[in-house]
């Protein structure tokens, strides 16, 4: 360690010393010549000179430095820290009066003594270890530590140690700067404080608070944030937001910082995903506010950060929620409506159809009158004044008349629910247009009554068949014994013909009731028409006009000729009659149509081929409340004994058998036009129907079990029988005729047995018969030809059917095909 002058004067001063110790001696001097005598005295002189000056210099600087040690031990007494020196044996070697006085003892009893001494056993290696670090390297240590052995308590102090050299260099001093931190401690244990209420307050906060530098590293936050990203406090803190979010979500935050950070406003509201840990992807509301230091420099961001992600799933359950709302609403098979103040403030798309209105016609500027029918916007207003003010949550159905965009009357049917809309009362209403589902159920009504007026009329056709048979093949016997000619002659056939009209009524009834089965071929029924016009041509009166429109290449349809002709003279003869009395024009048209998807409906049939036939009139119409009406049966606006009011209800039994529909307009004083549709079918050839001779063969002995439950029938069949030349076993009972059959049933060559009979029908009995000799050959007689598949027929033994009432020549003809093929 230098203590005195600077490097410079001291070299400088020696080397003036050495000259002059250079020069010579003074007895020499005399030996110079005078040149060099001279020379040698000014260099003695001006190294004196020098060397005066230079000690003048270092004394000066002597004192200077005595001075400034003087001030250096006064300062190092003075100082308020405390300063310790300690040799290489860690001795205290000098001590200001702040050490002293700091370690409470006496400045002279601590030179000498062992610094250890203060230093806790526990730490000594530790001291031991910076001492000689700091002697060796010359480097500084500073560490804290608690001193020990002072009085009244341990002394928390920091300990900053550098190692110096002594006066000859020598590295044997150490010197240690001791900072009392028992304030600092407090103060310390004050801001742990602060900072645990503060955490502890943070922490507390269900949303997360965060603070970070400018380039975005969390440097605070609270526990709520590390439940939120999922991660623990100490792996959070350094943590960068690139490593919590996405590349589009980390520039977006960018965007929001740089924001704050030019603008130096804060955002109080921003959305942003979170990849929490394990890459759970959560979504986060956040706010982004400045952090300043005490210059008033932006150091740091600091905010809240709010999980959101319930929210947005409870959002996006809403919305889903609301969606499929919105959907069941706007498809919905009913209108739906909310009504306020008597106007509609909201109506799904199914009203708006329903009732032909767009949503802007509809909506805040419509009132109940504008699609009510005005006989019923009194009561239907009453009932929603009523509805509100009882207050009842919903009410029973209402059906009133609706009127739509274009004017047509609709049959409409409401349902009323009370709700709260816009925080004042609204009435919820479900309406639906029932307008079709009436017409509907009046067809279904009506089909019923059809089918049970059918019934009867087939049971009463039945029984009159029975009753018909025995008289039709009585008479037939009686004139096969009468004299050609005669009287009694003409009156049996009178009866046979009376018989024969009496068959068609019956024909007629069954037709309508739709029990009767007919054969049906292909035919082009354009031939049927033109004969049976000619017909009527001779049967109306010449008042009537008739004019006929008759396609030539007319398609096929599978029918029965009789069927349809008798359709068409009932539909003309009932022209005729509405024209008895001022005539008029009868209009016969035969076309070939193609029904579309769009004139199905009012048809009931499927879109397709169909031959169309029309018949029209100008006579005096039909009235509206009679038109649902003429097709049932019995009905007629007809006189007494001008018709049975069969006529129409045979057209539409005839029709529907044929799988057609038939269709009426007509308007009073102005006629009626008939219009019957029958599905047409590939053209094929025409079945032709051979001439028919009188069977007159015996019947060579065969014997017939006849069963019928009608005696009549029985005595009447068993003498035709026997006149044809079979032998005859007949009874009336089906079980009777069971056992007969069970006791001899090689004796029998044909079975002819009733339908419809008490105990066993003639199906049943049929069945027996054959499960006792399967050979037998049996004839089905029914007034309703009920007949079983051809399949069944064989397996139940029926090789024939007659159709009640039937004639001997009907008769004898199916037991002769029947014998034969047997």
């Amino acid at each position: 360690m230098k203590e005195f002058g600077k490097e410079n004067q001291q070299k400088r001063l020696e080397e003036n010393l050495e000259n002059l110790l250079g020069c010579p001696e003074p007895e020499n001097i005399e030996r110079l010549s005078p040149q060099q005598r001279q020379e040698a005295i000014q260099n003695i002189q001006s190294n004196q000179l020098e060397v005066k000056g230079l000690i003048k210099d270092l004394l000066s600087a002597k004192a200077r430095i005595e001075t400034s040690c003087n001030r250096y031990v006064d300062l190092f007494d003075k100082a308020p820290v405390a300063y310790f020196t300690l040799d290489v044996n860690g001795r205290v070697y000098g001590v200001n009066l702040a050490g002293a006085e700091m370690f409470g003892v006496d400045r002279k009893d601590l030179i000498g003594r062992s610094f250890s001494d203060f230093i806790p056993p526990d730490d000594h290696p530790c001291f031991r270890r910076h001492v000689e670090d700091c002697l060796a390297h010359y480097v500084e240590n500073t560490f804290r530590i608690e001193l020990v052995n002072i009085p009244e308590k341990a002394l928390p102090v920091r300990l900053r140690c550098i190692g110096v050299k002594d006066e000859e260099g020598q590295s044997d001093l150490l010197r240690i700067t001791v900072t009392d931190m028992s304030e600092y401690r407090q103060t310390e244990k004050m801001l742990k404080e602060i900072q645990e209420k503060f955490q502890t307050s943070m922490d507390d906060i269900e949303d997360g608070y965060y603070e970070v530098d400018l380039k975005g590293n969390f440097t605070f936050i609270n526990q709520s944030l590390c439940l939120l990203f999922g991660y623990p406090y100490p792996a959070l803190i350094g943590m960068n937001y690139r490593q919590y979010t996405d590349p589009d979500t980390a520039r977006f935050m960018m965007k929001e910082f740089n924001q704050v950070y030019s603008t130096q406003r804060p955002v109080k509201r921003y959305e942003f995903p979170v990849i929490a840990k394990g890459g759970e992807k959560r979504f986060s509301e956040g706010s982004i506010s400045l952090i300043w230091d005490k210059f008033n420099n932006p150091v740091g961001f600091r905010g809240i950060i709010r999980d959101i992600s319930k929210r947005k799933q409870i959002e996006a359950a809403l919305r889903e929620s609301e969606e499929k709302y919105r959907f069941l609403v706007e498809n919905a098979t009913d209108g739906i409506t909310i009504m306020q103040d008597k106007s509609v403030i909201f109506a799904n798309q199914k009203m708006f159809s329903m009732l032909g209105y767009s949503q802007k016609d509809m909506i805040d500027t419509m009132y109940l009158r504008q699609f009510v029918h005005s006989a019923d916007q009194r009561a239907l207003l009453r009932y929603y004044l009523e509805f509100m003010k009882s207050k009842k949550k919903r009410d029973k159905f209402l059906v009133f008349r609706g009127i739509n965009k274009a004017g047509e009357e609709r049959l409409l049917q409401v349902r009323t629910v009370l709700i709260t809309w816009s925080k004042r009362p609204a009435v919820l209403s479900f309406v639906r247009d029932i307008t079709s589902q009436k017409a509907l159920e009046e067809k279904v009504q009506h089909a019923l009554k059809m089918e049970a007026i059918g019934t009867l009329a087939g049971g009463i056709a039945h029984d009159f068949n029975n009753i018909l048979g025995a008289i039709v093949l009585n008479t037939e016997l009686a004139l096969d014994d009468i004299q050609v000619g005669t009287e009694t002659e003409y009156a049996l056939d009178q009866v046979l013909q009376a018989s024969q009209r009496a068959k068609e009524l019956v024909d007629q009834i069954l037709t309508f009731s739709r029990n009767a089965e007919v054969n049906r071929k292909r035919l082009k029924i354009d031939s049927i028409v033109r004969e049976t016009i000619k017909m009527l041509r001779a049967m109306l009166p010449s008042i009537i006009v008739i004019r006929q429109d008759i396609t030539t290449d007319i398609w096929t349809v599978m029918a029965n000729p009789t069927q349809i002709q008798q359709l068409i003279v009932n539909l003309c003869t009932n022209a005729a009659h509405a024209m008895q009395e001022k005539g008029g024009k009868l209009d016969i048209s035969l076309q070939n149509i193609v029904l579309d998807q769009k004139s199905i409906n009012a048809t009931g049939l499927s879109a397709g081929r169909y031959v169309q036939l029309i018949v029209a009139d100008d006579g005096i119409g039909i009235a509206p409340e009679n038109q649902e009406r003429i097709f049932d049966p019995f009905f007629t606006t007809k006189r007494t004994g001008e018709g049975t009011g069969l006529g129409l209800s045979v057209v539409h039994g005839i029709v529907l058998k044929h799988r057609g529909s038939v269709t009426v307009k007509s308007k009073l004083g102005k006629g009626a036009s008939f219009r019957v549709l029958l599905p047409t079918i590939d053209d094929g050839e025409t079945t032709i129907l051979s001439s028919e001779k009188k069977i007159t063969e015996n019947g060579r002995g065969k014997t017939i079990l006849f069963v019928d439950d009608e005696e009549a029938l029985i005595d009447a069949g068993q003498r035709m029988l026997k006149r044809l030349g079979y032998h005859v076993i007949s009874t009336s009972n089906p079980v009777e005729a069971l056992n007969l059959f069970r006791k001899q049933p090689e004796m029998f060559d044909l079975v002819i047995t009733d339908m419809a009979m008490p105990h066993i029908t003639g199906v049943e009995l049929a069945k027996k018969i054959v499960s006792i000799r399967q050979d037998i050959p049996i004839i089905l007689c029914t007034g309703l030809n009920e007949r079983a598949s051809s399949e069944r027929s064989r397996m139940l033994g029926i090789q024939g059917y007659i159709m009640k009432p039937y004639t001997q020549q009907e008769a004898a003809k199916m037991i002769k095909k029947i014998l034969n093929v047997a």
